[in-house]
This record gives structure tokens, sequence and C-alpha cells, in this order.
């Protein structure tokens, strides 16, 4: 990750997934919040992604979360 001029650059094809990820499960705790989206839902990316089929936005959040922290770690747990 570099920062410019105020910004932040993500690099690499691992870092940018490991993004990609985080601000999907931001935009599936807007969801849980009753905060809609156009197109697919981050409910229904986030059934893509963990391989289940959950079917509310908060039970998709717990699994997604818990994807993230089996890449990524305990230290980026963030439970609803």
């Amino acid at each position: 990750m570099d920062n410019h001029d105020g910004g932040t650059m993500i690099s690499g094809e691992q870092n940018v997934r490991n993004a990609s990820l985080l601000a999907l499960r931001s935009a599936l705790k807007l969801e849980t919040h009753g905060l809609k989206r156009r197109g697919r839902s981050a409910r229904q990316m986030a059934n893509d992604i963990t391989g289940k089929n959950d079917r509310t936005a908060v039970k998709a959040y717990a699994s997604l979360n818990a994807h993230i922290v089996s890449i990524l770690g305990p230290e980026f747990d963030r439970p609803l």
C-alpha cells in the first residue's frame, strides 16, 4: 500500500483481493442497517465468496467475517 498526495494506492494482486473483501464486508454491514444498492446485493456477492446460501444479510455478514478472519487473521475480526 502506498500513500500519494493524501490518497492510498493498493498494489499487488493479493492486496487488492484483501481490500475487496474488506470493502464487501463494509457494504454488507450497511445492508444489515437497511441501505440498498443497485444491481447485485452485497449479501449475494458474500454468498458467492463463502460458498454458502445465507438468506439474511446478518448471517451472510457473520459468514463473510469468519472467512476474512480465516484468511487475514483474528486482528481483522469485526463482529456486528
